[in-house]
């Protein structure tokens, strides 16, 4: 757990303020009197070192330092960018105090990191802390689920809401507004944003999420932000929240609802199973490395699903290549809907397709409601646009109403996309959706899944060319 991260100025001024701050951190750890002057001791040695020989700091002039907890120890990093050295060098060239201190330091490291410059660490000894866990599971018993009010989302207390998402998220969440209690308000107002919170008998915001209605998917909503406060987690209040949004949606006139469960662990897939959903779709590395959780922190890209409940149907003719029936089966079959296969057509007249390019996600997708005559050049034109913006992932929407819509499928494949899934709970059309990668690669060791998903993710990688990689 990091405890500081700072960067200062590679400047002797600034010494005095790191190494009181470091003391400070450390007392706060419960470090003894005579490792708080080792630690400063050792510390100020390291800036010494890198600040008075070091000193061409042309290229970046500026030093980090991390300092984290690891057990019961406490971890002193300090990074840079300076004139390359090592220990031998110091010793040589004038610095042998500096060089003795850091070679009697307990855990003393100095690693090149080339590129990235290098990194001097030493570790020191503080008192166990013991988990709260334990009165964490003492308060948990003494809440059960009705104890909880769930509701549309009141003014006062989007303060609140922004505590619940940051308990999970930081400030890593895709959704900017939900940080900012009058643009949160405002994005209510239009019916598109449904918000409700559930609170614990003392008014507290215990757990948050909203159905989000777009207009290039109508008659379904997506249950979003679903994020429950750490404290209150295994209090079933998840269940009853999105329980509780598919009533609602229900009640609007919705023809569906949806969701989208990560990747990188089933906990949200179980949830989706539970609640009688059906997974529909893969997003292979569809959340940005810098979104971060109380799970996983940030990283690399991951990959998100995609699943829906039916509450109606609109039957339907669908036209999709041969290749792809099993799968459109699958997902039809597990949402209770009949989707009849068609003859495919030749494409005539102009397409008609739109391309939208979320910035936060770096993700650009197609939607395809008319495959024309024309549909190579418009596709390739699309997909050059996503690559001159640095657009990370590509995804193609299909309307597979249209009985050229397989024409487009296979000029997707030339194009590098492979085939994800299917949504066909909206009311407008069924989608096919392809994926193109842009040349990252889908890491299927990474993704853990229930057995519904599961299904869903082999019989997508059995139509991914690099699949059986």
């Amino acid at each position: 757990m990091d405890l500081v991260d700072v960067t200062i100025r590679a400047d002797e001024g600034m010494i005095p303020c790191v190494l009181t701050m470091a003391e400070s951190v450390s007392r706060g750890q419960g470090m003894d009197e005579g490792l708080l002057l080792r630690m400063r001791l050792n510390l100020e040695e390291i800036l010494i070192g890198l600040i008075s020989y070091g000193s061409s700091y042309g290229y970046d002039p500026k030093i980090d330092i991390i300092i984290r907890r690891d057990g019961d120890e406490l971890v002193y990093s300090v990074r840079d960018k300076g004139v390359p050295f090592d220990y031998s060098t110091l010793e040589n060239g004038g610095y042998s105090d500096v060089a003795r201190i850091l070679n009697r330091t307990d855990g003393a490291e100095l690693r090149n990191l080339g590129r990235e410059g290098r990194e001097q660490t030493f570790r020191l000894p503080v008192p166990h802390i013991d988990s709260d866990e334990d009165d964490v599971s003492e308060f948990r018993q003494c809440m059960k689920p009705d104890d909880f009010n769930i509701h549309p989302m009141r003014p006062e207390e989007c303060m609140q809401v922004a505590q619940c998402l940051y308990d999970e998220f930081g400030y890593t969440y895709v959704n900017e507004a939900v940080y900012i209690p009058e643009r949160l308000v405002e994005s209510t107002r239009d019916g598109s944003f449904i918000p409700f919170t559930s609170t614990a008998p003392s008014g507290e915001v215990a757990g948050f999420m909203a159905l989000v209605r777009t207009p290039r998917l109508p008659g379904t909503a997506e249950m979003a932000t679903v994020v429950v406060k750490k404290r209150f987690r295994k209090c079933s209040i998840m269940n009853r929240m999105i329980d509780n949004a598919m009533h609602q949606a229900e009640s609007l006139g919705l023809q569906s609802v949806n969701m989208e469960p990560v990747a990188y662990h089933p906990y949200t897939q179980m949830v989706s199973d539970k609640m009688g959903m059906w997974p529909c779709v893969v997003g292979f590395n569809r959340i940005p490395p810098d979104i971060g959780t109380s799970f996983e922190g940030q990283g690399s890209r991951r990959t998100m699903l995609w699943s829906a409940k039916s509450f109606r149907d609109e039957p339907r003719t669908i036209h999709v290549p041969e290749e792809v029936m099993d799968l459109c089966d699958f997902i039809d079959g597990g949402l209770g809907i009949e989707r009849p296969f068609g003859d495919a057509a030749e494409p005539t007249g102009d397409s008609s397709m739109i391309t939208e390019f979320n910035n936060v996600m770096s993700v650009g997708r197609t939607y395809i409601d008319r495959t024309g005559e024309d549909h190579l050049q418009v596709m390739r034109r699309e997909l050059r646009g996503l690559k001159e913006i640095g657009c990370e992932i590509a995804e193609l929407m299909i309307n597979i109403q249209d009985p050229s819509a397989p024409y487009a499928y296979e000029t997707a494949k030339g194009l590098g996309y492979f085939c994800t899934g299917m949504f066909p709970v909206s009311s407008g059309c069924d989608y096919l959706i392809m994926q193109n990668p842009m040349s990252r690669i889908v890491d299927y060791s990474s993704i853990k899944t229930t057995d519904s998903f599961g299904r869903l993710v082999a019989m997508v990688r059995d139509l991914d060319p690099e699949g059986d990689l």
